[in-house]
């Protein structure tokens, strides 16, 4: 937890993300056979809902997503 926030760390031990300028949160971007390439997007959207963001650092063999979101709620537009 920080003073204004609060970041949550998920990481993998697959491949990496081999180009760190790939759109990997654009909707339908995939690098796999199977898949709907929506993942990403999605955590990106429902982050973003919330009033944070979504970054990742990647190396072949560790990649690390971190979501950051505010410590208060955003105060709904409805």
């Amino acid at each position: 937890r920080l003073p204004e926030h609060v970041e949550i760390d998920v990481a993998d031990d697959g491949t990496g993300v081999p180009d760190p300028t790939a759109p990997i949160f654009d909707a339908f971007y995939t690098t796999k056979d199977r898949g709907t390439g929506l993942g990403l997007s999605i955590v990106q959207r429902i982050v973003a809902d919330h009033g944070g963001e979504v970054s990742f650092a990647s190396r072949p063999g560790s990649t690390v997503f971190t979501v950051r979101l505010p410590a208060e709620p955003v105060q709904s537009m409805l």
